[in-house]
């Protein structure tokens, strides 16, 4: 085998190659392999998912089905500490997902306990 038939067949594979992780690019991107989360919480809050910011709730988030499907969910409202959850599943093509975060029982816990009236003791 001469080298310009050996160069030809290696710049054949590295096109066939390069060609195939491109479709794989664009299927994971393309509008058919996305769903959605739509996040609500009370009260509203600054979504953020996967270290991504969205803004504050309601907030409809894109992802692909091809993407990790463990996801970090995080709400932070002023005075109050972040709520945390974990998302273990992702939408299908077209799907969208109603995720509703409680935040009202955490946000009454901490005015519980930030309140200065004293406990009583049946001492």
């Amino acid at each position: 085998m001469s080298f310009k038939n050996i160069l030809l067949i290696i710049l054949l594979i590295a096109i066939t190659t390069q060609s195939a992780c491109g479709n794989d690019m664009r299927e994971s991107n393309s509008p058919d392999a996305l769903g959605w989360f739509q996040f609500e919480s009370q009260p509203m809050g600054e979504l953020i998912f996967d270290g991504v910011s969205y803004g504050n709730t309601p907030v409809k988030v894109p992802v692909s089905m091809y993407s990790n499907p463990f996801h970090e969910v995080i709400i932070k409202m002023e005075g109050y500490e972040e709520y945390s959850r974990e998302i273990t599943e992702n939408p299908g093509p077209g799907e969208t997902i109603p995720v509703s975060l409680n935040t009202n029982l955490i946000a009454n816990i901490q005015k519980l306990l930030s309140d200065e009236t004293p406990l009583q003791s049946n001492f």
